[in-house]
């Protein structure tokens, strides 16, 4: 077997083996393009006898921070152990740079090969969430209250979410998709210039907040923290995302939910659900002291 890297030659085959992922809902297809011309990650394939077997990806959130996703093969093929040599060989790539801080990936919870795989490996899980999703319908036109805003001042932003429950529950953590980004004030302030926040501003103080993005697969609008103890404003920050979202074109919601009573029963309330059960979403992480142990 050989890995190289995935080429726009190899694209139909790509998603003939996505085809078989998901009941064919993958979203490799809609990312496919950017895929392959990322430079600063590895989009891979595996060959026997020059037939694509497996592919996978590792990205670079930052310079230091790894991220490992869309390890995929083809069911058709009596072919095992391909997961292992795929990701054996990212951490072996990793073990040649000096820098790395951080190694992650995310499952679903009914991933079980997956999650077997990379146990074994030396992959730990360290955070357990919620996914939950909102269809979304036509809405009428929406008029924001003159409460809310992205007119704020940087430490004002800060502070709010350095002490929000749903940061800390989420043991600093955000994401958009099932990309998760550790929290750092450089990425808070990307946030904050781009205009993905929205504060409930009450005598220039800060009663709730939500920072949204846009998935660039399956027409997804992403919660990444929705911040507050007030139901009305819960509301009011959920209704202006649900219009954005509409005004987009996207058709759904998503959010991952910590460990918060009151934000999970406004969720739910709202019309939140999960695909099969709470506690859905794992994160994983690798020691990054133990790329030197490891057997690859």
């Amino acid at each position: 077997m050989i890995i190289k890297p995935i080429t726009p030659e190899d694209k139909l085959r790509v998603l003939e083996i996505a085809s078989k992922i998901w009941d064919g809902d993958d979203y490799i297809p809609e990312i496919i393009d950017e895929w392959i011309n990322d430079r600063k990650s590895e989009f891979v394939g595996l060959w026997q006898e020059e037939i694509l077997v497996a592919y996978g990806k590792m990205s670079f959130l930052t310079p230091y921070d790894v991220w490992l996703e869309g390890l995929r093969k083809d069911f058709d093929l009596p072919i095992k152990g391909v997961g292992e040599i795929l990701t054996k060989y990212f951490l072996n790539r990793m073990r040649l740079k000096k820098n790395i801080k951080s190694i992650r990936f995310s499952t679903y919870f009914d991933n079980k090969p997956s999650i077997r795989l990379n146990e074994k490996l030396g992959f730990r899980k360290i955070l357990t969430l919620s996914l939950k999703y909102l269809e979304l319908k036509k809405e009428k036109t929406f008029k924001k209250p003159g409460n809310l805003t992205c007119d704020f001042k940087f430490e004002q932003i800060k502070i709010f979410i350095e002490n929000s429950k749903y940061l800390n529950k989420s043991r600093k953590f955000l994401s958009k998709g099932w990309v998760v980004y550790h929290y750092t004030r450089e990425l808070l302030r990307e946030l904050y210039k781009s205009k993905k926040i929205v504060v409930w501003l009450e005598n220039n103080s800060i009663k709730g907040a939500i920072i949204y993005n846009f998935v660039d697969y399956n027409k997804v609008l992403w919660i990444s923290l929705l911040e507050t103890d007030d139901e009305y404003i819960f509301y009011e920050l959920l209704n202006f995302v649900k219009y954005i979202a509409v005004e987009n074109q996207k058709k759904e919601i998503q959010i991952l939910l910590p460990q918060i009573p009151e934000l999970k029963n406004f969720c739910y309330n709202a019309g939140f659900r999960s695909w099969e059960r709470d506690n859905d979403f794992l994160l994983y992480e690798f020691p990054v002291a133990a790329l030197d142990e490891i057997n690859i």
